[in-house]
């Protein structure tokens, strides 16, 4: 029966305001299946007299919720430390490309060749020798 009523309100609640626009990313997924399970979960808490099911599936909410809050979390960390690793991965090359740039330079190398080479601008090359 509590089945039942979850299934009719989250379809009450599909059909209605939370879902009508298209959702752009997973971030506005997940706000929304958020404010749907708390709204629901408000929707059994306010209710005068809760039966047992009612209370088990508050249970169940608050505890499915959590541990979905949890993973979401989890997934955004992982995503943040490979961002940065590749961030990192960049300006290490971006380093090695100046530092091979400024001992050709060095070396008499022309401007030509160590763009060609670093696939460093002719303008960036000039300032990395003025320096």
């Amino acid at each position: 029966m509590v089945k039942l009523v979850l299934i009719a309100h989250l379809n009450q609640k599909l059909n209605s305001r939370i879902f009508v626009t298209q959702h752009h990313n997973e971030g506005d997924l997940y706000a929304s299946i958020e404010e749907l399970l708390t709204s629901y979960r408000a929707d059994l808490e306010n209710r005068r007299q809760l039966t047992p099911e009612d209370e088990e599936l508050i249970m169940n909410l608050s505890a499915a919720y959590l541990q979905k809050q949890q993973e979401w979390k989890e997934e955004g960390r992982q995503e943040g430390h490979q961002e940065g690793h590749q961030e990192g991965r960049r300006e290490g090359r971006s380093e090695r490309q100046q530092e091979v740039a400024i001992a050709l330079l060095q070396a008499g190398v022309s401007l030509d060749l160590i763009a060609q080479a670093t696939g460093i601008s002719i303008e960036s090359l000039q300032s990395l020798r003025s320096n």
